[in-house]
C-alpha cells in the first residue's frame, strides 16, 4: 500500500473543535507543512502539475 492513514479519536476531534479558528489556521498549516515535508519527490511534482491546471 502507498501513503499512509492517520486515526483520530472523537476525543482529539472534539479537542479540534474546541479551538479557536487562529489555533485551528496554525494546525493546518503545520499539517500541511510536514505532508509537504514527507512527501516523495514524485508526489510533490504531481502536486504542482495539479495546481498549475486550473
Amino acid at each position: 500500500m502507498n501513503g499512509f492513514t492517520y486515526t483520530v479519536s472523537d476525543e482529539q476531534i472534539a479537542a479540534y473543535r474546541a479551538l479557536d479558528i487562529g489555533a485551528r489556521l496554525r494546525w493546518l498549516e503545520e499539517a500541511r507543512r510536514m505532508t509537504f515535508a514527507m512527501a516523495s519527490e514524485e508526489v510533490k511534482e504531481n502536486w504542482r502539475r495539479l495546481r498549475a491546471a486550473k
